[in-house]
């Protein structure tokens, strides 16, 4: 980050360090009227901005039509938890002192000019009041500087919505309905990364119960190298949960091209569908429910009283109670001779980490940073501790809700499969959440794990083989392709002639991969690449596009089906148990 900083600064940071100069410009004003409080406090606040501004104007630099979405729709809670993830990639500027001295050189040889001027005749009775203005004009145009694309962006946002919705109303293709009788719970998760879960290789204990059925259980199917489509839960799922129309518009933001709803076609198929969500139906995800979910035959939701993800406990069920009652009420009506998928959309593992999980569940999940003193925790020094073990005991908290269903799923004589999944994930050793902004590799490596109860092992065996296959493969995967997955699973099949329009290839098979996390920002589109080569972009495409994929991730990709050993990999020389741990996901679990 550092060194963007300084490219940065170095190209454009005299019209946004205007700003310094005016409130220099205020400091002397106010001390030469011995107002030393104020004179002191204009300082203060333009040292501030001059030493912050680089990473704050990155990261205001970096925010797109997906970032301030996300603004629409939070509760304050929320948004105090994004403020804090801001907090930690706010770092002072590099060289400090020579910058420093250089601005402040400029600013008093400037004012001093302009007093001298000023105090002539003509000026003098209007001296103060054109001092006010010329430095409220200079921090003005500063202001507009730093924030003006990211205003315009928010006023273009305004009617994203309806564009989304426009652009899944298309004709749904021609399927034969289900040829199994299969009843399939789809489990989706909220920011769980593999980055800490024990169960991927997180040397802490997250996830107990799926670490005990993946090493002695043949019903549990773990797959590797799973990416999510984006980093924010509607455009994620609006992705992972439907079908495209037009593949040359992949490289477009999902909310301007055409799709078709996973729901849609399972309905068609003759396969009952059913939301249990445990986020809220006006929640952040709104759009996806609105948009995927609108055709569902049943639709069940916590109370929601206010803008946001606002509901407060005791209002808000743990997530392990209320799914476990509506798959009990739905199993005691539901006609077993008709196949159903059942969407259940968990809360727990969003920020704040710790209140969307029961008060047992928010101790540490060990002594690990006690014991492992001898490394820093973040590559950037910052403290995460806090973070870290709230996240990580929220993923415990997940494997237990988990367990239940799976508990549940093994009593039902019908053949039943869990899907596993989450909508994004989460960076929390770097303290950024999942903010799209500052995208890091860990923030779209997510879980992908499928459940077979014996019923289903025994009825469908050659279903069974053919996941057990491609969970081994370990081929590189995105949530594009889970709709082709649920489609499949519950039996539904396109026509011959709608197949290679529609279907992606499964998880766990070799394909060539659409772009993930691409994003409208000022300066176009971008992008992020998981293919050794890079396929060609449709060239009537009318924005500017860039590959924005993160060193990480390109080192990922690159090293795939490689064994590097550890003296020839990135930073490894590097102390940090967060280097430490990413450097696991890049090079192999």
């Amino acid at each position: 980050m550092d060194g963007q900083i300084l490219e940065i600064a170095y190209k454009i940071r005299l019209f946004q360090n205007l700003f310094f100069v005016g409130m220099i410009y205020f400091s002397i004003m106010f001390f030469s009227r011995r107002k030393w409080s104020f004179s002191a406090i204009a300082f203060l606040v333009g040292v501030l901005w001059l030493v912050y501004v680089p990473s704050i104007s990155l990261i205001i630099g970096n925010l797109g039509m997906d970032s301030i979405d996300e603004t629409k729709r939070f509760d304050n809670k929320e948004a105090l938890f994004w403020i804090s993830t801001i907090i930690h990639s706010v770092r002072p500027f590099p060289n400090t002192f020579l910058y420093f001295t250089g601005y402040v050189a400029l600013s008093a040889v400037t004012a001093y000019l302009l007093n001298l001027i000023l105090k002539k005749a003509a000026f003098a009775k209007w001296r103060y009041f054109i001092q006010t203005m010329l430095s409220a004009v200079l921090i003005v145009c500063s202001l507009v500087v730093v924030f003006r694309d990211s205003v315009l962006l928010f006023a273009r946002n305004s009617n994203e919505q309806g564009i989304s919705k426009k652009n899944f109303e298309n004709q749904i293709p021609a399927v034969c309905r289900s040829d199994k009788n299969i009843d399939v719970i789809v489990f989706i998760g909220e920011s769980l990364s593999v980055f800490d879960m024990g169960v991927y290789g997180y040397p802490r204990n997250t996830t107990p119960y799926l670490s005990r059925m993946a090493q002695g259980s043949r019903n549990i199917l773990v797959f590797h190298n799973v990416f999510s489509t984006h980093t924010h839960t509607s455009l994620s799922l609006l992705e992972a949960l439907s079908f495209p129309v037009e593949r040359s518009e992949n490289y477009l933001p999902i909310i301007q091209r055409k799709r078709v709803s996973l729901v849609d076609v399972l309905r068609k198929g003759g396969v009952r569908t059913r939301l249990i969500s445990n986020q809220g139906m006006i929640g952040t995800w709104s759009e996806a429910s609105a948009i995927i979910f609108k055709n569902a035959d049943t639709r069940v939701s916590i109370d929601s009283h206010a803008v946001g993800n606002t509901e407060q406990l005791p209002e808000k069920p743990w997530g392990h109670i209320f799914f476990m009652k509506h798959l009990a009420d739905d199993h005691n009506s539901n006609n077993s001779a008709q196949p159903v998928v059942t969407f259940l959309h968990s809360y727990a593992g969003h920020g704040p980490y710790l209140e969307g999980i029961p008060e047992e569940f928010r101790t540490p999940v060990d002594n690990y940073f006690s014991v492992n003193t001898s490394k820093k925790i973040s590559e950037s020094g910052i403290d995460v501790r806090e973070q870290i073990e709230g996240y990580d005991s929220a993923l415990r908290y997940v494997d237990f809700t988990v367990s239940r269903i799976i508990d549940f799923i093994d009593k039902q004589k019908k053949p039943t499969i869990l899907v596993l999944f989450s909508d994004h994930g989460e960076s929390v050793y770097t303290g950024r959440g999942h903010d799209s902004a500052r995208f890091i590799h860990e923030m779209a490596r997510i879980p992908f794990i499928i459940y077979f109860n014996d019923a289903a092992i025994k009825k469908y065996p050659d279903l069974y083989q053919r996941y057990r296959t491609l969970s081994e493969t370990r081929e590189i995967a995105t949530l594009a392709q889970l709709s082709s997955v649920i489609a499949d699973i519950s039996g539904i099949r396109f026509k011959k002639s709608d197949t290679l329009q529609y279907l992606s290839p499964l998880i766990g098979e070799p394909c060539v991969h659409s772009p993930i996390i691409v994003r409208e920002v000022k300066s176009g589109l971008t992008y992020i690449d998981l293919n050794k080569t890079k396929p060609a972009i449709p060239p009537n495409l009318k924005y500017h596009i860039t590959d924005a994929t993160d060193p990480a991730t390109a080192e990922f990709v690159r090293t795939r089906g490689q064994n590097i050993p550890p003296d020839k990999r990135d930073d490894r020389s590097t102390t940090s148990l967060e280097r430490q741990r990413r450097n696991e996901l890049i090079y192999g679990e």
